[in-house]
């Protein structure tokens, strides 16, 4: 499997012209074109399990090519696969972006994958906590429960008076989806207050809390940065805590 670089598919781009401008040695001073004999056999490009048109910045229908074992196609038809995984079948002379057809997007575990940065910690407490399904995680955090189901992978927000509580997340921009499930953990207090998902400081999904109901989301991070997850808080005296659970993150 490969992983595309912004940058490279950019050149790709480039180098639809069929020539390649190298440029020498600062000795030589100067430039160089070299002719590229593309090899057409009628491959096919799959994003996420569907075929797709392979167009130029025009709109017009090209086919993807081969110089020398290397796969050429336009940079607009893989922008938007920027993060995801690819891979090269030359047997079957295709190329996948991320999953095959019928093949499933691997989801990985959000807390060993990428924990929290930074979360709400004040007067010796800290008002977040990560569960893993490995060894209670070093504090006791071991499985939690919302709507009488234990769950142990995910993250827990305890709510505090008067103050907002958080956890930031490095995506680095190489992640496209998360998943979870939302829900108030058993034996805690309701609050009526809304969780918000930010992406490099923009909204990205609003969710009301109160007496919710584990919830599935899926949220499209395609690109972001950091992840900022939040809870607004007011006048709240009684512990009040929701959770994610089976919190995942996919390429």
């Amino acid at each position: 499997m490969k992983r595309f670089e912004k940058t490279r598919y950019v050149a790709l781009g480039m180098l639809i012209m069929l020539t390649v401008s190298a440029a020498m040695t600062p000795a030589l001073a100067e430039t160089a074109t070299k002719q590229l004999a593309a090899a057409y056999s009628n491959i096919k490009l799959f994003y996420d399990g569907k075929e797709i048109a392979v167009k130029n910045a025009e709109g017009n229908v090209l086919e993807p090519f081969t110089v020398d074992g290397v796969v050429y196609v336009p940079a607009q038809s893989l922008s938007e696969a920027a993060v995801k995984t690819y891979e090269w079948d030359k047997t079957a002379n295709a190329v996948y972006i991320g999953p095959k057809p019928g093949e499933k997007p691997k989801v990985y575990n959000m807390v060993n994958t990428v924990p929290a940065s930074e979360y709400t910690y004040f007067n010796y407490t800290s008002y977040y906590a990560e569960y893993t399904s490995a060894a209670n995680n070093g504090n006791g955090n071991g499985v939690f429960k919302m709507a009488g189901k234990n769950y142990v992978n995910g993250v827990v927000f305890t709510i505090p008076s008067n103050r907002h509580v958080y956890a930031l997340y490095n995506l680095d921009g190489k992640y496209t989806k998360i998943q979870a499930t939302l829900g108030h953990v058993d034996g805690t207090s309701t609050y009526d207050a809304s969780m918000y998902f930010y992406g490099d400081g923009n909204v990205l999904k609003e969710v009301k809390l109160g007496d919710i109901s584990p919830t599935n989301i899926i949220l499209d991070v395609t690109g972001v940065k950091q992840l900022k997850i939040e809870i607004d808080s007011g006048m709240n005296f009684f512990k009040s805590e929701y959770g994610l659970g089976n919190f995942g993150i996919m390429k």
